[in-house]
């Protein structure tokens, strides 16, 4: 055998062939005799050398010629070798077969014979009905419905066997209507277990969307573009009836197999357009359509700039749509400038912003520009569609506002703008022009200060005027419909019932209402509520987390065999009382999609494994196997319900574990640090049955630069650290670091 790499002191001739000579199986395998400095080369090769024994002990085991060695004074029979009763070979010479070793052949394994046949009703061309049955032909004398028995489905399925016309058919019958849009895996197996048909049938689908070409939120994208569609199934019907372009553009449609694409006449510079397919489309042969609407957007390239190989220049942006400030201060507003990161950057950073500062007329405008602001696409570079037009608002103010900063050091400063005058109560829309895309926010000048927070189960608003320190008694809560929600008490505070909505409004009493507020009387609260989805899929999809419990939920490993058992661990509360729910379940379930189609009832019936939760006393803690059995490599997660409810979800992956060679350990004598304190590292490598591994390369990060070294001779290497940052690690006052 050849080593790539191997030490040039450890030369094939030093090792002799270590299989036991094939006519003498008490024989003892003859030791290499190493040199000082091949030892060393040998220690590396330990695994290599280890492999090649327990191949050669399997060879001598399997051997059918080893199987009844030849006696001392055995004699060859008629027609055999002459040199059958050759001696055996000397010390460290590796010995011969006395046959002529036999050609390998080709292993031809016999054809699979059909037992049987599955067929599945309500068949289109787009998979297998919801309602579909299946329909089981014995090909054997054994009754179809003998062999329905060993029929499994994955995901599982829950069947009902019924008699065919004859003893050599059986109907099975799903329980439950099958999950659209799903691949179901049947096979059949004998009482001996062993495999006798594997069957994959598609469940029907509604017609989605698989891609759009610009895609959603592109930008830069030609002019001279097409515009497709191509959908996730074949046999798409036309689209025209359904299909929009906004601002509108002439052009044609094409079809291309499962792509549709429009042929724009022409599109213009700068401009962010708007594709939707409505719900509607068709498809050839199947009663399936796409059930709901599909847009996306794009923003065409800009004007062409001068080639030019300098980089892009650094720029700023401002983190908030809506800024409060108090009347009798100067506006100072928060600012995200673009720094050098790097030392070879030699970009500088904007050193002042030009700000232009118009009046809103009313609070309604505001509520509006905030409106526009926060639904702006706030990917497009170019375009100036969707902002808030500034044409016959009063300019009051136009300035160049010099940045500041404050902060320790580069990494952990803030910086802002402040403004050269204080500006009257009001509304204000701030323009930052740009030679691309301007940037906007809403300004409000007010002496109403507001607080408002909500739970699921609680609201509270607190009101105060930031003038006269006061609370603010009889101040309304208002919707941005006009609707009053609550008025605040002598304390300045109410604990509302908050309606979903996403934008709230403020009067003190002598505020008037949302149309005729006064200014500085009145303020906006930009508050997200969202209404508490009621199935548990959306509460998946959309990266909802039940707030009725406290949880955990963590397994053993990331990594399992295709058949093992995973060991799930965790705690379940209720958030109300502190008690341990009931009707608990841990499921092993595939990641899918279209999970948040499912109903919790089609969920349960999807998953690949489900096992009972019984929490241990009222810790509400549990530790649970689950066994997985013959799963395909791949992703997977672990799920705890509780009733209908998917609380959490954790993945895991299918795949081989290979296991490694040798395990590194690093110790540290100090475990608490000060940036600039000495420390030393002790590495520590080892094989598995305790053999320390000399000579290993060995690179060790995690303090102001990387660090090399190699293991001794009993498998340790030790090195002196400094704990500290490089120039460019982000500091804060404490930091967890790995070695």
């Amino acid at each position: 055998m050849s080593l790539d790499g191997a030490d040039p002191g450890l030369v094939p001739e030093s090792i002799p062939d270590l299989k036991p000579p094939l006519n003498d199986p008490t024989a003892k395998v003859p030791r290499p005799r190493l040199t000082p400095e091949r030892r060393s080369a040998a220690r590396r090769l330990g695994v290599l050398t280890i492999a090649s024994v327990l191949v050669a002990t399997v060879g001598f085991v399997a051997g059918d010629s080893l199987s009844s060695p030849r006696s001392p004074d055995a004699r060859p029979t008629e027609g055999s070798s002459a040199t059958a009763d050759a001696q055996s070979p000397a010390p460290g010479v590796a010995a011969q077969s006395s046959e002529p070793e036999e050609a390998w052949a080709k292993l031809e394994p016999p054809p699979l014979e059909p037992v049987a046949t599955l067929v599945a009703s309500e068949v289109d061309r787009t998979g297998i009905s919801g309602s579909s049955r299946f329909t089981l032909t014995s090909l054997t004398e054994t009754p179809a419905a003998v062999l329905a028995k060993g029929v499994r489905a994955v995901p599982p399925i829950n069947f009902a066997v019924k008699p065919g016309r004859d003893a050599a058919h059986a109907i099975l019958v799903p329980k439950a209507p099958l999950t659209a849009g799903v691949s179901y895996r049947l096979t059949l197996r004998t009482s001996e277990a062993a495999l006798a048909g594997s069957w994959l049938f598609q469940t029907e689908g509604p017609l989605g969307v698989a891609s759009t070409l610009p895609g959603h939120s592109a930008t830069g994208v030609p002019v001279d573009t097409g515009i497709e569609i191509t959908f996730d199934q074949d046999g798409v019907g036309p689209i025209a009836p359904f299909f929009s372009i906004e601002p509108n553009v002439e052009g044609r449609l094409e079809q291309h197999g499962r792509t549709w694409a429009f042929v724009p006449e022409r599109l213009h510079l700068s401009t962010i357009y708007t594709v939707t397919v409505r719900k509607g489309v068709t498809i050839d042969g199947s009663d399936q359509v796409l059930e709901d609407d599909v847009a996306f957007s794009f923003e065409t390239t800009g004007p062409q700039k001068p080639s030019s190989d300098a980089r892009t220049p650094l720029d700023a942006s401002f983190p908030s749509r809506l800024i409060e400030v108090v009347p009798p201060e100067r506006p100072l507003v928060e600012a995200y400038v673009d720094q050098p990161w790097e030392e070879s950057d030699t970009r500088k950073p904007l050193s002042s912003l030009d700000l232009r500062v118009f009046r809103l007329p009313s609070l309604s405008a505001a509520m509006d520009a905030y409106r526009t602001l926060t639904n702006a696409p706030d990917w497009a570079e170019s375009s100036d569609q969707r902002l808030v037009p500034t044409a016959g608002l009063p300019l009051v103010a136009s300035f160049t506002a010099r940045i500041r900063s404050v902060g320790p050091n580069q990494y952990d400063k803030m910086y802002y703008v402040e403004f050269p005058d204080r500006l009257e109560r009001g509304w204000y829309l701030v323009v930052r022009p740009r030679p691309e895309r301007d940037q906007q926010f809403v300004l409000q000048v007010t002496d109403v200060a507001t607080y408002l927070t909500t739970t699921t189960t609680k609201s509270v608003l607190w009101v105060n005027d930031v003038t006269s320190g006061a609370p603010i008694e009889a101040a309304t809560l208002w919707t941005s419909g006009g609707k009053a929600i609550a008025t605040t008490g002598p304390d300045g505070t109410a604990q509302p019932t908050i309606p979903a909505g996403n934008l709230f409004l403020v009067t003190a009493p002598d505020g008037g209402s949302p149309v005729d507020a006064t200014p500085g009387r009145a303020a906006i609260i930009p508050l997200t509520v969202q209404a508490r989805p009621t199935d548990a899929c959306d509460y998946w999809g959309w990266g909802w987390e039940s707030d009725d419990y406290w949880h955990v939920l963590a397994t053993d490993r990331t990594l399992y065999r295709p058949t093992d058992e995973i060991e799930a661990w965790g705690m379940i509360r209720l958030r109300n009382g502190g008690g341990v729910p009931e009707g608990l379940e841990l499921r092993v379930s595939t990641s899918r999609w279209a999970d948040c189609d499912e109903t919790p009832a089609q969920n349960r019936a999807l998953a690949i494994a489900r096992v009972d939760v019984a929490p241990g006393g009222r810790t509400g803690t549990f530790a649970t196997p689950i066994r997985i059995r013959d799963l395909p490599a791949g992703w997977y997660r672990v799920e705890l319900w509780a009733g209908t409810t998917r609380v959490a979800s954790h993945g895991f992956e299918v795949g081989e574990i290979r296991k490694p060679s040798y395990t590194i350990d690093v110790a540290t004598d100090r475990h608490v640090l000060v940036e600039g304190d000495s420390f030393t590292a002790t590495v520590s490598s080892a094989f598995f049955d305790g053999t320390p591994v000399p000579g290993l390369a060995l690179r060790v990060d995690g303090t102001d630069a990387s660090r090399r070294t190699t293991t001794s001779e009993d498998g340790q290497a030790t090195l002196d650290l400094v704990a500290s940052w490089d120039n460019g690690q982000y500091r804060q006052e404490h930091d967890w670091r790995d070695l």
